[in-house]
């Protein structure tokens, strides 16, 4: 063969693969988007362009070996102000802080270091973001909640500021909250709910300050609400919700400001669930990690980790099929917005609610981008 055909071939197949290799290829498809994955991926990070997003779990092999709701059943949690156990005979325990009577029997002002026993036959358990009412979920699937209702979230009728003054309504003992129930996740003053037929339901409050109105706005339901049907798995967060369906779809519900929800729509507010994304395993909403004591509890009062390392608002993640770990929401590539706010938008800051701010400008993305996941290294490990 000629020595110049020869190189030519070569040149040719060079070429090919060259092509091959930088020509996106797509792994997540939504109902109005397709997730194109390329070899360098640019995200926003302080106003300039970088490569690979980087975000914080406290645990990477918890995070895992979170494949479904059984796996996801929380047996021991500590929040800052109180810890949760369930010991080898179904029984739940807890210590620490008991201002919203959490701890049962009543609130009181108390720092308990004995344990007090709260209820039996539990087999998961799910704190609200504030500390204020605890979830517990029984052996024969029946849903209880303990403590300050917090905006009809333990189904209670509220009273007058009680917004603000949660410890004004408080549930002294375990109420059962609904029946049938397999798994259950509280947000911050809601609670989403999966039942043994498939169905989800959301009720409480998802409340934040919006772009577009410049007041505090939410999406509240008094009474367990049915939002999805044929589902497997359900979370909530501060301010939006997700379920995954038998057909391993996302759907997702609440604040899209910044693109969380996973869709375009300009609306800030998705009141009725979306379709996110398809081929998904898992998803997590605003908190990057399992939510299980992964750390000797000294060392979690030390450093708050759900503040301090895994919590990132107006963000979701999620993994697909095939084991890619995504996200989408504030401060990834994609568009930019600039909204005069104030309160909780204005994250840059962290500034008080009600605090006038001026413009701010931040990267976002609906659609689900790769990203990388790194562990946080305890003190004695660095």
């Amino acid at each position: 063969m000629p020595v110049a055909i020869l190189i030519i071939l070569l040149l040719s197949s060079f070429l090919y693969l060259l092509l091959c290799l930088h020509s996106p290829k797509e792994i997540v498809r939504s109902d109005n988007q397709v997730m194109l994955e390329t070899t360098e991926l640019e995200t926003w990070e302080d106003g300039n362009m970088v490569n690979e997003k980087q975000y914080i779990t406290d645990n990477a092999i918890e995070l895992e070996k979170q494949k479904d709701i059984e796996s996801s059943y929380v047996k021991d949690y500590f929040n800052g102000l109180n810890h949760y156990w369930i010991d080898e005979n179904g029984i739940l325990w807890g210590t620490g802080n008991n201002e919203y009577g959490q701890l049962g029997g009543g609130a009181d002002l108390n720092e308990y270091t004995k344990p007090r026993k709260i209820a039996e036959k539990i087999i998961h358990i799910s704190c609200d973001n504030g500390g204020r009412f605890l979830l517990m979920l029984s052996e024969n699937h029946i849903l209880y909640g303990i403590g300050a209702n917090c905006e009809y979230a333990l189904l209670q009728e509220p009273i007058a500021d009680e917004n603000y003054n949660p410890e004004k309504n408080i549930v002294n003992n375990p109420k059962i909250l609904m029946e049938n129930v397999i798994f259950a996740v509280a947000g911050k003053g809601n609670i989403c709910a999966l039942t043994e037929k498939g169905d989800v339901y959301w009720w409480g409050e998802f409340s934040v300050t919006t772009a577009n109105t410049r007041k505090l706005s939410s999406m509240k339901k008094t009474t367990p609400f049915l939002m999805l049907k044929n589902a497997k798995y359900v979370t909530t967060g501060s301010g939006c919700a997700a379920a995954i369906d038998n057909e391993n779809q996302l759907w997702m519900w609440g604040n899209n400001v910044w693109g969380q929800c996973g869709n375009r729509s300009e609306d800030e507010w998705i009141t009725n669930p979306v379709l996110a994304a398809k081929e998904i395993e898992m998803v997590w909403v605003e908190c990057l990690s399992s939510k299980k004591n992964c750390f000797d509890i000294t060392e979690w009062e030390k450093m708050n980790p759900y503040i301090a390392i895994c919590n990132y608002m107006y963000t979701t993640f999620v993994r697909t099929v095939d084991g890619k770990i995504m996200a989408c929401g504030i401060d990834l590539a994609g568009e930019k917005k600039t909204v005069e706010t104030f309160g909780d938008i204005g994250i840059d800051s962290y500034m008080d609610v009600g605090e006038e701010k001026s413009a701010f400008t931040h990267s976002y993305s609906s659609i689900f981008q790769p990203i990388v996941v790194v562990e946080y290294k305890r003190e004695e490990d660095r």
